[in-house]
């Protein structure tokens, strides 16, 4: 029923026949994913968090590329949607429960796998609460990861991967590296004292691995450019 009310285009029929049939079928991967894409086209934010957190569940034990767990660009549709929903929320307690819901998905996506594009989605929406230092820690996982690639200098896809993580880095330090935060004894702190040296320092760890075999590309030499200003 589901199949056909999608082909005619009634996604909201669709959405509750799923429903319907994940409650007899609680434990189908396929059904949960069905219904997380089509609670994202519905905007029914809670229900998709809560497909995405199932899907991820039903298939840890069993997969064998950890790479199709997550859909990456799904998650990053579900992080615009809460941030949008919690500017849109006029009621503080339900801003807070919904970024608690993605919280929880957050961290359970992170506690089962290790991958950049992950970490980017989680920085990104850390840095909307507002919690700069988990922010940035995120982020560095991510430049990490993609420094770390063991394929980084045999595939140019690769090396701008990094090149755009590091790059977005050095932005986030620019932006919130300098603001004060409340730190774990309670005191407000600034974000990163030496953000203008971690700027430096990813730059030119970059810039310094890759330069046998990308010298001369334009990308590494945004790099190069942007490491020369300071």
């Amino acid at each position: 029923m589901a199949s056909v009310f999608i082909k005619q285009k009634k996604k909201r029929e669709a959405w509750r026949s799923l429903k319907e049939a994940l409650r007899s079928k609680h434990d189908a991967s396929n059904i949960w994913e069905n219904y997380l894409f089509v609670s994202i086209d519905l905007c029914e934010i809670q229900e998709a968090i809560r497909a995405m957190e199932m899907v991820l569940n039903l298939r840890i034990d069993k997969a064998k590329d950890n790479r199709k767990l997550v859909d990456i660009p799904v998650l990053s549709i579900l992080v615009d949607l809460v941030i949008k929903r919690c500017d849109d929320l006029k009621d503080s307690e339900s801003r807070r429960l919904l970024a608690k819901r993605l919280n929880h998905l957050l961290e359970v996506v992170n506690s089962k796998l290790s991958f950049p594009q992950v970490f980017l989605e989680a920085s990104r929406f850390y840095e909307y609460q507002g919690l700069y230092r988990k922010s940035l820690e995120f982020h560095q996982k991510a430049y990490r990861s993609y420094l770390h690639d063991p394929y980084l200098l045999d595939n140019k896809a690769s090396f701008e991967l990094l090149a755009s993580a590091t790059s977005d880095m050095v932005d986030k330090y620019f932006r919130i590296g300098s603001l004060l935060e409340i730190d774990r004894n309670g005191e407000q702190t600034v974000v990163c004292k030496d953000w203008e040296y971690q700027c430096k320092s990813c730059l030119k760890t970059v810039v310094s691995r890759t330069k046998i075999t990308y010298e001369g590309d334009v990308v590494y030499q945004k790099l190069v450019d942007r490491l020369g200003a300071f």
